[in-house]
């Protein structure tokens, strides 16, 4: 299952990110990646008929979980972005950044908050070992 997130920003798409994870408890798989805004306003114009706001930047990034739970979950938090989430049940789309997901180039700059505080614990116990 993927994520799309359009935004105003790289920025706010990487609070988002952190957001998924820290407030929605959604695990994040692997590295997002950067998609061309132009390609994610074509999945929401198949998915939601139209496009009410153009954005000009946009990520994908894989998620683990049931869709219905990762759908409810995201809707209860309030990322700083436009999110909609990409199941198996939405055929060619979903097939189309499953193939491509590999091949797109990774987002920068995001790195998953819960791997950062066992980094943080790991560091702690390297010098409280010496």
């Amino acid at each position: 299952m993927f994520v799309v997130i359009r935004s105003d920003s790289y920025e706010k798409i990487l609070t988002s990110l952190s957001d998924i994870e820290r407030y929605a408890g959604i695990k994040i798989l692997g590295k997002p990646r950067i998609m061309d805004p132009e390609v994610a306003d074509t999945i929401v114009r198949e998915l939601l008929g139209e496009v009410r706001r153009r954005y000009p930047v946009a990520a994908v990034a894989r998620v683990e979980g049931e869709p219905a739970e990762v759908i409810r979950k995201i809707s209860e938090i309030h990322p700083p972005a436009h999110l909609i989430v990409i199941t198996p049940r939405h055929g060619d789309v979903y097939r189309g950044i499953a193939r491509r997901f590999g091949k797109l180039e990774e987002l920068r700059g995001y790195h998953s908050p819960k791997r950062r505080i066992e980094d943080d614990r790991e560091k702690e116990g390297r010098e409280t070992a010496r």
